[in-house]
């Protein structure tokens, strides 16, 4: 059995928040280490004078369902995909790999 479509919809809605959430501390991480670059190109004595310290502010993994169990009908295959690949961008702690 598949999500129904309000359960799927907020399933997404769900997920892309914590995207956004992940996006937005990526942002924040780049600024910060492109405002430390900038400092430290004017000279060093100018970079330790006035550089913050870098701060890095972990990311907890989105808290989402696992995917409902594939039954195998192939018009449920492409949700069940979506949902798994979901899973595994959003919460890579719980997929450790190789890397």
């Amino acid at each position: 059995m598949w999500l129904g479509h309000e359960q799927q919809l907020t399933f997404l809605a769900e997920a892309m928040q914590a995207m956004s959430v992940r996006h937005e501390c990526s942002m924040e991480s780049l600024r910060d280490h492109l405002s430390s670059l900038s400092a430290a190109a004017q000279g060093p004595a100018a970079a330790s004078a006035s550089s913050p310290p870098l701060r890095t502010s972990p990311v907890s993994d989105a808290h989402l369902p696992p995917p409902e169990r594939y039954s195998g009908a192939p018009g449920s295959c492409r949700p069940f995909l979506i949902q798994c690949s979901l899973a595994f961008e959003l919460q890579p702690s719980a997929f450790p790999t190789e890397k």
